[in-house]
This record gives C-alpha cells, structure tokens and sequence, in this order.
C-alpha cells in the first residue's frame, strides 16, 4: 500500500534525504528521522504519525472507516497535475474557462454570473433520488455522447449518431432510464454544451417535475463550469477526481451553492479516498482509466469495498451485458453507467428490464454488514 503526500504551502519542509517535491510516494515502514515532525503538518491519507516517533507507520483502517470532520487537514497546493492523457486536456480546459470567464466580465446581468452571485433558493436531490431505488434493482444511467475518447494517434471511435440527441435521450427515459450523463465536450465526445439545455428542457415535465434527471459530464475545474451547467438545466455534475483533485472540496461547495449535486468519478483509491474525506455522498466508481484511456475490468468491483453504504455508488466502464451489471448488483452499486451497450441495442426496453430482473436482498440495501435480516425461519 503507498499513499500520495499533499504538502501544504505553510508547512516547513525539514528532511534527511526524502523527496519533498508534491506528489511523492513513500512505502509502508520507511525511516525518516527528520521527515517526521512535519507529517502532521500534512495532509496524508491513510497515515497515522505520532510527531515523538522516528518510524512512520502506515495502519491499515477498516472497512468504512472515515476521517473525522475535526481532523486537522492541511491545505492542497496548486502544484498537484493532472497526469497522462489528462494533462493536455485539462490545460485545454483552462483555455476554455478563460475565454468564458473574458466574456462573462463584459456581462454582470449574465444568467451564470447571477448564479455565481447568490445562493440557490433551494437544492436539488433528483439525481440521487433516481439512484435509490426502493424495489431493489439497480437504477440505469445513461452515457449520453457520440464518441469514444481516442488514444493518442487513434481517431475517435463512433459510438452513436445522436442527430436529434435531446430526443434520444426522451426515448431513452420512456424506456425506463433513471438518469442521464451528458458528455458536454465537442472535441472528445462530439457532444456541445447547448445540446444539454435542450436535453434538459425536452425532459422538463412540469416546473414541479424536472423529468429524468440530467448531470453534466465534463473535466469539471472551476466554478464556472458548474454554474454553466445548472443554468442550462443540469440536476447534477459529474468530477473527475483525476482531472481535479485538490480542487474536489471547493467544487462540491460550488455545487452546492448553486443548488445542484455533484457527483465524484474515481478511478483509484486515492481518489476514492480523498473524495469522500471532502464530504462526497455520490461516487461513480469506474474501470476507464481517463489518464491513458484505457478500460481497467475489476476497478469499480474493487474500488467499492472501503465505501460505506451510506454513499450511493455508480458503477461503469466497458458494462455490455446485463450479467456485467449484475456483478455490480452483487458487489452493492446503486446503479450502473452504460454508454455503448445502451446506445446502440435496438431493444432499449428489453435490455433494461434484463438488467432489472434482478434484485438485491431488501435487508441488506442499508444494513448489509449489520448482521442477518429477520426471516420467519429464524430462532
């Protein structure tokens, strides 16, 4: 087990000839004699260090285990990056904040900037309200993008044509869909942002009904991004906890604020961990690794094992079958992420009453690990 040091900006940086640089990694009962007295003074995950000490243990925690609320956590710095892949694609991201932010200064009486402004009127919980589903099935969302994100050198693989994408995603909700995810990124996912607004407006039922809920599904790295989407009618937004990490806390703050939910994609125990320290309650634990593009099968199954269950889980990447939903049934997810097995099958309905056939145990939804539900042939 290794974990990831996030060093605060104030902290002193003592050491006797141990990397200090951002990021590093250390191994589980290494000596650091001089390192030791400022461990506390770090935000480490998983870690455990008594200042007095000169040996820096890495305990193991339970199961569910959670940090403390008061627990004494250093500042993240900026000097965290993104990595592989995503590196390029966040500092495209950053380019794209930039131009809207420009544009945003020339308008105060913008809709964003009044959503920026002032605090919602009141929040939404629709999108984890569709992820809690009372008969025991997994709750099925909906990948909405006519790309696949390449690999470098490889051209973009089509998933679906998506001509009139707001009346799929209607079709797609007729059929029994909960919720929708839509990959608001033209230049990956061949999906703009305006696309979303009509999505969300063809759903809209009634303005006491919303319809299917709509989350935003973009590299998520300023407020701006989240203010964009819950002006154009997004219920949640999804972060990728790769592309920004140390700004997880603030984003979900944001959202909050706005009067949306904010969902936290992981791919790694960091990841997972980190994201729920800062509070998260809606994880999408997923097996593609978005930092190499490249499909990691077993992931999600793994990642799910140290989240309690009071956080509500989706699982996805590379699910094509309802027997591949089914193991994340068993595994405890609360629902499922299909993107290419939904949008091409030509029996949406069939495919999604296949998924639903089966069911989890009612007893074990909240209280799995709290010993054997009452039944009438227990003594």
């Amino acid at each position: 087990m290794v974990c990831v040091i996030f060093y605060s900006e104030n902290a002193p940086k003592r050491h006797s000839g141990l990397n200090s640089e951002p990021g590093h990694v250390i191994s589980e009962g290494t000596l650091y004699p001089s390192f030791v007295p400022h461990v506390h003074h770090s935000s480490i995950l998983g870690i455990r260090c008594n200042p007095n000490n000169t040996r820096c243990p890495l305990q193991r925690r339970s199961r569910y285990q959670v940090r403390s609320r008061t627990h004494r956590r250093a500042a993240v710095t900026m000097s965290w990056k993104p990595i592989g892949l995503l590196q390029e694609a966040v500092e495209l991201k950053k380019i794209e904040v930039e131009l809207m932010e420009s544009t945003l200064s020339e308008r105060p009486d913008h809709p964003i900037n009044l959503c920026r402004s002032f605090y919602a009127q009141q929040s939404s919980h629709h999108f984890s309200k569709a992820l809690r589903r009372r008969d025991g099935t997994l709750a099925v969302v909906a990948a909405m993008k006519r790309f696949q994100a390449p690999r470098p050198g490889e051209t973009a693989v089509k998933i679906a044509d998506l001509e009139d994408i707001a009346r799929e995603a209607r079709a797609l909700s007729t059929s029994g869909v909960d919720a929708a995810l839509v990959y608001t990124d033209s230049l990956r996912f061949g999906v703009e942002t305006s696309e979303l607004t009509k999505i969300a407006r063809l759903q809209r039922v009634s303005n006491v009904d919303p319809g299917m809920p709509i989350a935003r599904q973009d590299l998520i790295i300023d407020a701006v991004q989240i203010a964009e989407a819950a002006v154009a009618g997004a219920t949640a937004v999804n972060i990728v906890a790769a592309a920004a990490l140390p700004e997880i806390m603030e984003l979900m703050n944001s959202a909050t604020s706005m009067g949306i939910e904010s969902i936290i994609e992981c791919h790694t125990e960091l990841e997972r961990d980190f994201a729920m320290e800062c509070g998260a309650t809606m994880l999408y634990l997923t097996n593609w690794d978005r930092t190499r593009n490249k499909l990691v099968p077993g992931t999600a199954e793994r990642l799910i094992e140290a989240v309690p269950p009071w956080v509500l889980t989706m699982g996805g990447g590379g699910l094509t079958t309802a027997s591949d939903c089914w193991s994340l049934l068993d595994a405890g997810f609360n629902g499922v992420v299909l993107g290419t097995a939904l949008l091409q099958t030509q029996r949406p309905r069939g495919f999604i009453s296949e998924i639903r056939s089966q069911k989890r145990h009612s007893g074990n939804i909240f209280a799995g690990d709290m010993g054997v539900p009452f039944s009438e042939n227990t003594e």
